[in-house]
């Protein structure tokens, strides 16, 4: 038997002691599982509630933990899987096809919220350049000259340097 990332021997004989038609049923209730996580997880990014996000993804960790143990199980028993119940298979297949677009819906809430986020870093950014020249510090100008006041201090406004 050949050894699957992250699972112990005694995990992987005890997911391969299960009949191949259970184990499939615990992939769909897996699959089903995670794929209600992501669905969540999409109507709080959708409301742009960044805290419930983040507080969120312990449950998401452990919903993709459980599937990978599943799936994990599947590819184990790949030659198995051909003698399994017909009506289960499709069932399966129905369910990774929804599953797949869950996952897509909420990959573009999640761009979207990178998006915003990167907005709002730039927005701050800009903000603290500003305020900064306004005070009539040293700072940069758009076309990286060195703008100097009579205060005599520095404000570096590089990308790797933002308020």
């Amino acid at each position: 038997m050949s050894d699957t990332p992250g699972f112990s021997h005694t995990q992987q004989n005890r997911a391969l002691a299960i009949d191949i038609n259970a184990a499939i049923r615990d992939m769909i209730d897996t699959a089903e599982r995670l794929q209600t996580v992501y669905e969540e997880e999409t109507v709080i990014l959708s409301q742009r509630d960044g805290r419930a996000f983040l507080e969120y993804q312990d449950r998401k960790a452990d919903a993709a933990r459980a599937y990978q143990a599943a799936i994990g199980t599947l590819i184990l028993r790949k030659e198995e899987i051909k003698g399994a119940d017909p009506a289960l298979k499709e069932k399966l297949k129905e369910t990774q096809e929804r599953f797949s677009k869950v996952i897509h819906l909420n990959l573009e809430h999640l761009d979207r919220m990178r998006r915003c986020t990167e907005k709002l870093s730039s927005s701050i950014r800009n903000a603290a350049i500003r305020a900064a020249q306004e005070k009539g510090t040293f700072s940069y100008s758009d076309n990286g000259r060195l703008n100097v006041s009579s205060q005599n201090r520095r404000v570096s406004t590089g990308i790797s340097e933002t308020a």
